[in-house]
């Protein structure tokens, strides 16, 4: 008996349309979703993983070079890491932590004295009995509003110690992948089979290496001189302003930029002439960097135009955000050369030369034996020559040159 069909609507259920699907299609969908949500879940670790291996290639150019020098490769890494760490640490004490205590303990006695002389403002203020009463109300109230705010103070704290981790988390991959990159390289070298792939996979790991070490030395260089500069006119929080000013740089196209306009908001606080004189460095470094010393870090890292860096950043930052648009031109130098290697023939068809191809393994044994045969000597290719020569003679013509 056929069911009588109503005018409502039968609810829309997803089990039920997986069920109509042939099994195998509906187990390709379920697995595409269970590969979709893992990988979801799974990008803040991929992530992390990313970071310390492309510090790792970034720092090998410094662990190579004390490798040359004579050193083994666990303590050229356990050297750079202290090494590290200490200028890290000791930067943050000297440049930052220490004049803002120092400016704390400074000011704290005339503070004190503000409060308990009636005769000045903060005094007087405090001294009247309706801003007494406010602050005993609000004393009397601090408990309850802490109870409150513990929500976000907990967030606050747990924020913190996430990043904390995280950092300590990719250091602590860097310096894995800086102890096994020899291994690493060794077994890609071998899986690679001839010695043109293995020459572009180490062109392009060099693009990334060179690219780190010479924007790590640009931000280096563009605090110190800020902080220079800071100092000289008298600029407030010159150590804070000159390592948010060295941080900002390592952002390519706008880093210079914001850490300029960061400077220039907070010189607007003492005077309009600091403002405009803060204004006239930061033009005039930006054309010393872009012109002077960028081109001498940069010339072999990175030959990339303008318009594919504009592209490239533009991707990594809608890919990975911040960390997307500071990896986005090694990583894409890196692609090009790869890029380049595969596209050889397409190249040089354009370029009107003849295509690079690449060597099989099987001809290199010959290639050995025709310089042996070209360094054995005059002599021995002459003797050659002769049997070769008799070799090709015909019997009638042996017959005709011998006596009769």
């Amino acid at each position: 008996m056929v069911p009588a069909v109503t005018g409502a609507k039968r609810a829309y259920a997803p089990g039920r349309v997986l069920r109509r699907l042939p099994r195998p299609v509906a187990a390709i969908v379920t697995a595409s979703a269970l590969v979709v949500v893992g990988l979801g879940l799974l990008v803040s670790v991929l992530l992390t993983i990313f970071i310390g291996f492309f510090l790792a290639l970034g720092f090998e150019l410094v662990i190579a070079h004390l490798q040359r020098s004579g050193m083994r490769r666990g303590f050229a890494v356990l050297l750079g890491l202290l090494v590290g760490l200490l200028i890290g640490l000791a930067g943050f004490v000297v440049l930052a932590l220490q004049p803002a205590i120092s400016q704390l303990v400074g000011s704290a006695p005339d503070l004190i004295a503000d409060i308990q002389d009636s005769q000045t403002a903060l005094g007087g203020l405090l001294a009247r009995p309706e801003v007494a009463d406010a602050v005993q109300d609000f004393l009397g109230q601090a408990p309850g509003y802490l109870l409150g705010s513990l929500g976000t103070v907990f967030g606050v704290l747990g924020a913190a110690a996430a990043a904390i981790f995280t950092a300590f988390t990719v250091a602590a991959l860097m310096v894995y992948f800086m102890l096994a990159l020899p291994r690493m390289l060794a077994l890609t070298e071998r899986a690679l089979g001839r010695p043109e792939r293995t020459r572009v996979m180490r062109e392009a790991l060099g693009k990334v290496g060179g690219y780190v070490t010479g924007q790590l030395t640009i931000c280096v260089c563009a605090g110190a001189v800020s902080y220079v500069f800071f100092l000289v006119v008298g600029m407030p929080y010159a150590a804070v302003l000159a390592i948010v000013v060295g941080v900002l740089d390592a952002i390519p196209q706008v880093g210079a930029t914001l850490g300029a306009m960061v400077a220039i908001v907070v010189a607007l606080t003492v005077g309009l002439g600091l403002a405009v004189t803060t204004l006239v460095f930061f033009l005039v470094y930006q054309q010393v960097e872009n012109y002077l010393i960028a081109p001498r870090l940069f010339s072999r890292a990175v030959n990339l135009s303008p318009a594919a860096v504009f592209i490239a950043i533009l991707i990594g930052a809608a890919i990975a955000g911040v960390v997307g648009a500071l990896v986005a031109l090694p990583v894409t130098a890196a692609l090009k050369e790869v890029g380049r290697y595969l596209f050889r023939d397409q190249l040089a068809e354009i370029e009107g030369g003849q295509p690079e191809q690449d060597q099989p393994e099987g001809d290199e044994p010959e290639r050995d034996e025709a310089r042996a045969g070209q360094a054995r000597g005059p002599c021995r290719s002459a003797a050659m020559t002769r049997r070769q020569h008799r070799a090709t003679r015909s019997p009638s013509m042996i017959m005709k040159d011998r006596p009769s």
